[in-house]
């Protein structure tokens, strides 16, 4: 599945550059809604695994563009 930065909203952006960005700085779980990470999830830019939401190499290849 290819997907560009026009298949995500721009809060859906920001969740997923705090994703890529959470092994350097704390991320912001205020903007991780149920519906937005199960969202970002149906796009395969996410996964949960062990309770904690992991970006997926689809994720880390978009966030990786985006930062």
């Amino acid at each position: 599945m290819a997907i560009d930065g026009s298949d995500l909203t721009s809060m859906e952006r920001r969740v997923v550059r705090s994703l890529m960005r959470h092994a350097l700085t704390s991320w912001d779980r205020e903007n991780m809604t149920v519906a937005r990470m199960f969202g970002l999830q149906q796009k395969g830019i996410v996964v949960r695994e062990s309770g904690r939401w992991k970006l997926t190499t689809l994720g880390v290849k978009f966030a990786s563009a985006t930062l």
